[in-house]
């Protein structure tokens, strides 16, 4: 009152650590999730009324019922029936968009620093660094329930794939980051390609595998399968269309079960 002007009173009075962690420990979709409610748009929600806090780290309906429940978010056009609630959230005010902003300017911070290690081991070929890092990353932030139960399934490896992406977002101004694109007999995961090419620059693909059990005797075999298939379906291809030689492009092969991480690597001649 004395300086004339409006201050966040409740934000300032209350801790939302819970809230910063529960961000930090989810998926980088819903991490996408909340930059898209900060930047002031709508999202269509399950809501899970019976919220159980042992459920939090693995339940993205329990966390959007948290954030209601404590007035972070608003709800319209609710729909109930006999399962489930649906409605459309948005944030509730300008004191909690600042929250937010500020909870996840700190998971950033917090984490910039080996973010940034990680992009380095990438460019700089560092393959037990990027496994030392990812590594580090799955056993402090990610939830049993992000990497899935059974390796078989499909979904870990999206998870993965998406960490990685979102990991690598630094590089933009400088590299284009292509996700699940079409190169010669099939589509490559990631590939890092810089945007001003010239005769000595280098060029990165990788590929995600789950490791089977039943096929592969080990992560390193798995990891080495990943290699095989870039080569054999010649995601390269398109790289080397667009000038990029073969012994500049970087090939890199990540095997994953639960938290555990394998990474090969090589040029791609």
């Amino acid at each position: 009152m004395k300086e004339g002007d409006f201050r966040s009173y409740w934000i300032n009075t209350a801790s939302n650590e819970v809230i910063g962690e529960l961000i930090r420990k989810h998926s980088p979709g819903l991490k996408r999730e909340m930059e898209e409610l900060l930047a002031g748009r709508v999202l269509h929600k399950r809501i899970n009324e019976d919220v159980a806090y042992q459920y939090l780290d693995g339940d993205e309906d329990s966390f959007w019922s948290l954030l209601l429940a404590t007035g972070y978010i608003k709800a319209d056009n609710v729909v109930k029936s006999s399962e489930y609630t649906e409605c459309d959230i948005s944030i509730t005010n300008r004191e909690t968009a600042a929250m937010f902003s500020q909870q996840i300017l700190k998971m950033f911070r917090d984490g910039n620093s080996k973010y940034s290690m990680f992009v380095d081991a990438i460019l700089n070929h560092q393959l037990d660094y990027i496994q030392y890092y990812l590594e580090d990353l799955t056993y402090s932030s990610v939830s049993y329930f992000d990497t899935g139960k059974l390796p078989s399934k499909r979904i870990p490896e999206n998870f993965y794939h998406g960490l990685v992406l979102g990991l690598l977002v630094s590089l933009k101004d400088s590299y284009r980051i292509l996700s699940n694109r079409e190169s010669g007999a099939g589509r490559y995961d990631i590939s890092v390609i810089p945007k001003d090419i010239i005769e000595d620059s280098e060029a990165f693909i990788m590929e995600f595998k789950i490791r089977d059990p039943k096929h592969e005797k080990s992560l390193e075999e798995t990891a080495q399968r990943a290699m095989a298939q870039i080569r054999e379906k010649r995601y390269g291809e398109d790289l080397i269309n667009q000038g990029i030689r073969g012994n500049r492009i970087y090939l890199l092969g990540f095997a994953f079960e639960g938290k555990e991480v394998e990474v090969t690597g090589g040029f791609l001649v």
